[in-house]
């Protein structure tokens, strides 16, 4: 695919006047929303952009099912590391463009894309900061209010582990498995002296398990901190008990 996308099937249109040249077929962003260029611009030139639509955008050796948010990767930075395509692996400097249409294979050079629609079940948590983490890794202050991205599936066990900092009113944190279906089970471990205040009230130091077998890639927890411990604000998937 030489250009960066082309649309498939056409819905909404948003007048534009370029700041700067553009591309047909290229990725912006214009009033917050993702937009897809219509035609060759020249900067002070009126064009138009698609922001909303099925569009077929450039792929390079990502894979997602149906549903799933998609990013554009602008600069190379990050998991996928891939200037000028889409993404599953959100990183700083990508932006949110829409959500697959249909599954996509690592093989696949395009990917279709509902540009700018939401997935009710799969929130893309805008302006946070996204990270990844394929280790083990225990939570620290600044990570509130971040979206850390897990994937296990590289480890020998399959299994990553996040251990939460001691409870703080007012954190909150969002903890989603990116691990294909099926392929890296994420558990969250709380201080001795914590413990989850629901979707059950589990025992105090216990752990909450998105189990390998059950895990669809998506997966997530949002957790807040209060006075009794952390309580489970959202969920998607399996979770389950995984103390003792």
């Amino acid at each position: 695919m030489n250009t960066e996308a082309k649309a498939y099937q056409s819905d909404e249109v948003l007048d534009l006047v370029a700041q700067t040249s553009y591309t047909a077929g290229q990725v912006i962003q214009i009033a917050g929303k993702a937009g897809l260029v219509q035609q060759n611009l020249v900067s002070g030139q009126k064009g138009s952009v698609l922001t909303k639509g099925l569009v077929k955008v450039r792929n390079a050796a990502v894979a997602g099912n149906a549903g799933d948010n998609v990013w554009w990767d602008e600069d190379g930075i990050g998991v996928d590391g891939n200037t000028g395509a889409c993404t599953t692996n959100a990183a700083n400097g990508d932006f949110w463009i829409g959500t697959l249409a249909s599954s996509l294979a690592a093989t696949d050079t395009e990917a279709k894309v509902l540009l700018n629609e939401v997935n009710p079940a799969l929130p893309h948590w805008p302006n946070r900061t996204h990270v990844k983490k394929t280790a083990d890794y225990t939570v620290l202050d600044t990570d509130c209010g971040k979206v850390i991205h897990c994937d296990g599936s590289a480890k020998p066990n399959d299994i990553i582990i996040i251990t939460m900092l001691a409870t703080s009113p007012g954190f909150e944190i969002i903890i989603q498995n990116d691990a294909a279906d099926g392929e890296s089970q994420l558990q969250i471990e709380v201080a001795a002296a914590d413990k989850f205040c629901s979707p059950t009230a589990l025992d105090k130091g216990d752990q909450l398990h998105n189990t390998k077998a059950t895990s669809v890639r998506g997966d997530y927890v949002r957790l807040a901190a209060t006075t009794s411990g952390w309580y489970v604000a959202e969920m998607r998937g399996t979770w389950v008990d995984g103390g003792a």
